[in-house]
C-alpha cells in the first residue's frame, strides 16, 4: 500500500472509530494482523464484540465502499477473527460489521454502519 492509500486508510479508521465511540462502542484493538488476515477495528458494545472492516472512498467512481468487501476479504477477516478469539478468549457474542465512508475528504463524509454482514458460524 502506498503512502497516500495508507494515510487515507488511517483517516477512514479514525472517522469510523470516532463514529462508533459516539454510538457507545469501546475500542479494544486497532489493526489486528495475522499472516493472511487483518481486522481494522475490534470494538466492544455492551456484551457484543464487533470485528469491523472500514472501507472509505472519495467518490462513487468505483462503487459503494461496502461493495469492495469481497468473499476473499471476508475469508481473511474470519481467519483473523478466529486467531483473535483463540489468543484472547472472550465470553461474549461477536459479529462482523462494515463501516462504509463516502466522500472521505469532504467536510462531511457520509458514514454507514452495516451490522452483522457476515455470519461467523459459516466461516
Amino acid at each position: 500500500m502506498n503512502g497516500l492509500a495508507r494515510r487515507q486508510g488511517e483517516k477512514g479508521e479514525d472517522l469510523a472509530c470516532g463514529f462508533l465511540r459516539r454510538k457507545g462502542y469501546q475500542l479494544v484493538m486497532r489493526n489486528y494482523r495475522v499472516p493472511g488476515g487483518e481486522i481494522d477495528l475490534v470494538m466492544r458494545h455492551g456484551s457484543m464484540l464487533a470485528f469491523v472492516e472500514v472501507k472509505a472512498r472519495n467518490s462513487g467512481r468505483y462503487g459503494y465502499p461496502e461493495e469492495s468487501v469481497t468473499m476473499q476479504k471476508q475469508e481473511r477477516m474470519s481467519k483473523a477473527a478466529r486467531h483473535f478469539l483463540a489468543r484472547f478468549p472472550v465470553d461474549t457474542s461477536y459479529r462482523f460489521d462494515i463501516i462504509a465512508i463516502e466522500h472521505l475528504d469532504s467536510a462531511q463524509p457520509a458514514i454507514t454502519h452495516i451490522e452483522n454482514f457476515l455470519d461467523f458460524s459459516l466461516c
